[in-house]
């Protein structure tokens, strides 16, 4: 670093900067134009080391030879605004672009190879310095050049956990209640996805892309995405090699998220390769260089050697994408109670946890992301008691006929409630089976249901979302036929009684209800659903994609077909005593159309009783006490 700072001008480009022994060429590839960003969007900064270059192609023509370039952590940018600092790390990328005839992406040459990308945190005049060195003590802040400068906007930060510990809220104190899917993969790491046997469909990229903008279009804001071996998982053969095809796909979905307000809870990896009874030649890289014989696959996470190789995957995803605000959290393990060894060794996986929150906060200084794990159907209260998980996530599927009570029980476990974090359902939906074990995906293809049901019944069980379901988001018609009434009833019915209430459940007389009473009892917003109406009646001649007939199950609900309950009474408990209340009540499939209203008394326990107000499935309702002359 002796000699002076030099700096080349080329004619209708931005300046491009060289020092030291070694050229570092800069350039602002996205964000701030004319030098002007707005709050929390992302600018990205190109730069090239012409001189190392030679090296790294040579190890991405033949991984022998070279130096690899995803294991370099010598690069990061200062970024400098009211004296505060943020360093942040490059990450070796090639582009990628499209290839119709070959139906996939395709690697280009690279202008910019190195790249950083960095979410404004904040108003004012920001300048940027290089610091090169292995490590951040060791490096030395040399000016690159490049100044822009930060004016409010329209994003409210990043994804947290609210003061009252049930929810979520932005950095700027919006709260936030997820309305979204599990959008999780593409089926193959295709652009154009191909229709299989009849219900089935093999997405592509851009069936994915796809379906995200639906979902931002149908009033979602919530998507949960894995990076899975078959699709954006971009390590899977070779162990620190990171497939950039696949990452710019990723990078797609992000700006997608980021341009439709949608939040992305990123799964940083699944259990695939990881479980039981899996053959060696389907292990992951991870496996196939740590793995012992006679040891179990939960062994690798109290391995310092694989530790360090994971550490390295996980600063190359955090770089490329997981800096942005549209990353709601990052998972860091899915459905830890399925892999091989974790009933044995469940302390791997919480120290395991424990160690990547150290690296994402204390060396990569990330202290704004939630960090999140899930496990399957079985409770597993300890595993969410580390308190570097920021929110309870269980997956639940069911087809029983009191699938929603079922929930509602779970969200309201005493070994839950002492937690004290939000709640969410990260997966619903149905299970397979439950004779012939077809996939349930193709039975939901029949009817919207139990999707329907699940939505609005997670809405006001007390959880910090509506549960995130799983199956048909390849289907455009089941997120236009339900999110669109809900998106409304959650901003104009609801509006801040969703953040504020005490959820109850009530059931008889052939009908359920899930309500949330405001704190001062001056209201309430609920669903009550005629439970005859569930796929277990209404599912007739349905069949997956082998021509097998749904079983219909024996449970304990005695109707063979949905029944009318206009007029069965219902009762919503927890209100002010003797108060008189106005009841409208709402459908769940047009978009603000109210379908009847009531005034009505409570007794002197404040406990309102109500009849089913007509021959619907289901309808939400709004609650308000009478104060004065008006509600």
């Amino acid at each position: 670093m002796n000699s002076p700072l030099k700096i080349i001008f080329f004619a209708l480009l931005l300046p491009i900067y060289v020092f030291s022994q070694e050229h570092y060429e800069t350039k602002i590839l996205h964000g701030a134009p004319n030098g002007t960003i707005a709050k929390y969007e992302t600018i990205e900064i190109g730069i090239r080391i012409p001189e190392q270059e030679r090296l790294f192609k040579l190890f991405l023509d033949d991984h022998s030879l070279g130096a690899n370039p995803y294991s370099q952590h010598f690069l990061r940018l200062q970024f400098i605004c009211h004296e505060k600092t943020y360093a942040v790390s490059a990450f070796y990328m090639q582009d990628a672009k499209a290839d119709e005839k070959q139906n996939k992406y395709v690697t280009t040459e690279t202008e910019w190879p190195w790249r950083v990308r960095f979410a404004v945190p904040d108003t004012g005049n920001w300048q940027c310095n290089f610091l090169i060195g292995e490590t951040l003590e060791m490096s030395v802040p040399k000016s690159c050049g490049i100044t822009f400068n930060c004016v409010a906007g329209n994003n409210h930060g990043y994804l947290n956990v609210a003061a009252d510990q049930r929810h979520f809220q932005f950095t700027d104190g919006t709260y936030f209640f997820p309305l979204g899917q599990n959008i999780a993969w593409a089926d193959e790491p295709i652009l154009h996805g191909y229709a299989g046997p009849f219900p089935a469909y093999n997405c592509g990229y851009y069936d994915v892309y796809h379906y995200m903008n639906n979902l931002a279009d149908n009033g979602g804001n919530y998507v949960r995405c894995f990076m899975a071996p078959w699709s954006t998982g971009i390590e899977w053969k070779d162990l620190g090699v990171y497939v950039q095809e696949r990452a710019c796909a990723l990078d797609s979905m992000v700006r997608i998220a980021e341009a439709r307000g949608l939040h992305i809870q990123l799964s940083i990896e699944i259990n695939s390769g990881f479980g039981n009874n899996i053959p060696k030649e389907e292990w992951n890289p991870y496996r196939k260089a740590f793995g012992k014989e006679g040891g179990t696959v939960a062994d690798i996470l109290n391995d310092t050697s694989a530790l360090k190789a994971i550490d390295n995957y996980f600063r190359y995803v955090y770089a490329r994408w997981a800096f942005s605000p549209a990353i709601s959290s990052i998972e860091i393990v899915s459905e830890q109670n399925y892999w091989d060894g974790f009933s044995d060794h469940e302390i791997y996986f919480r120290n395991y946890i424990t160690h990547i929150n150290n690296l994402l906060r204390n060396e990569l200084g990330d202290h704004v992301h939630m960090l999140s794990t899930s496990c399957g159907e079985k409770k597993y209260a300890s595993v969410f008691n580390n308190p570097a998980i920021s929110f309870i996530d269980i997956h639940h599927y069911s087809n029983k006929f009191l699938s929603n009570e079922n929930r509602f029980e779970i969200i309201h476990e005493r070994a839950y409630q002492k937690i004290n974090k939000p709640f969410l359902f990260g997966e619903t939906g149905m299970i397979n089976g439950p004779k012939n074990n077809s996939d349930a995906d193709d039975f939901e293809h029949c009817n919207d249901i139990n999707y329907h049901n699940t939505f609005w019944a997670t809405l006001f069980m007390g959880d910090a979302g509506c549960g995130i379901y799983w199956w048909q988001w390849k289907s455009d018609s089941n997120r236009s036929a339900n999110f669109p009434a809900l998106r409304f009833f959650m901003d104009s019915i609801a509006g801040k009684m969703l953040f504020e209430n005490e959820s109850k459940m009530w059931s008889g007389n052939g009908i359920e209800t899930f309500f949330e009473i405001s704190k001062n009892a001056d209201g309430a917003i609920g669903w009550i659903h005629n439970q005859s109406y569930w796929w277990g009646n209404i599912m007739t001649d349905c069949r997956d994609r082998f021509g097998k007939e749904k079983f219909l199950p024996k449970d304990n609900d005695k109707a063979e077909k949905p029944e009318n309950r206009e007029g069965e009474t219902f009762q919503i408990n927890g209100l002010r005593s003797n108060q008189l209340y106005y009841v409208a009540y709402y459908d769940t499939r047009i978009p603000g159309k109210e379908i009847g209203h009531i005034t009505s008394k409570t007794n002197y326990w404040g406990k309102l009783r109500l009849k089913y107000p007509s021959n619907y499935p289901d309808c939400a309702f709004r609650i308000l006490a009478y104060s004065g002359d008006s509600w």
